[in-house]
């Protein structure tokens, strides 16, 4: 389920860049489909490795992730709207 979800979500980016980004049907289903696969990471897969998985494994995991992305975008945001003004 987790990997048909992740193929059917890059096909509908694909979808979108290559007909119409304003497909407003397309963009309904790829929210939907977006946020399925988030709430199933978070209610199951996440905690299924938190609990199969040792402190160092998970380490481990996170810090392969995190050098295996390639950033293409400018995060230095000037206004961090996630943060609460005080």
């Amino acid at each position: 389920m987790w990997q048909y979800n992740s193929i059917k979500i890059s096909g509908e980016i694909k979808a979108l860049y290559e007909n119409d980004i304003t497909d407003t049907l397309l963009l309904q289903q790829l929210a939907e489909d977006l946020n399925h696969h988030i709430r199933y990471e978070e209610r199951v897969l996440f905690p299924f490795f938190e609990k199969a998985l040792s402190e160092s494994q998970l380490r481990h995991i996170g810090l392969t992730l995190e050098n295996s992305h390639t950033n293409k975008y400018n995060e230095n945001y000037s206004d961090e709207f996630w943060l609460q003004k005080k």
